[in-house]
């Protein structure tokens, strides 16, 4: 079950507004994406944290270290990890399931 609530942002990435004012709801899925997406040093606060997806994208290889940085970043923001799944399609996509959540 969720336990942290934060400003929600819309499919785009930009802070929910409804009625004029900022949503704030459970933002866990949120901040693992976010953790996904940024790179080491993109944080002022942070300047650690970050799997940095797009280095690993259209490179082969790579699941395993893709899989660690991501057990290790998430374990960082508090989150108890499984074993994320990495998973390369023959069309180029990359899936991954971060079996991640907070207890």
């Amino acid at each position: 079950m969720p336990k942290v609530k934060d400003f929600l942002e819309d499919e785009d990435g930009d802070l929910l507004i409804k009625n004029g004012d900022l949503v704030i709801g459970y933002s866990d899925k949120q901040h693992i994406k976010d953790i996904t997406v940024s790179s080491i040093g993109w944080w002022k606060q942070f300047p650690m944290v970050g799997v940095g997806i797009m280095n690993y994208l259209n490179s082969s290889g790579k699941q395993q270290e893709l899989e660690r940085s991501a057990r290790i970043q998430f374990t960082a923001d508090g989150y108890t990890v499984g074993n994320p799944k990495v998973k390369y399609d023959p069309d180029g996509t990359l899936t991954i399931e971060p079996n991640a959540e907070r207890l």
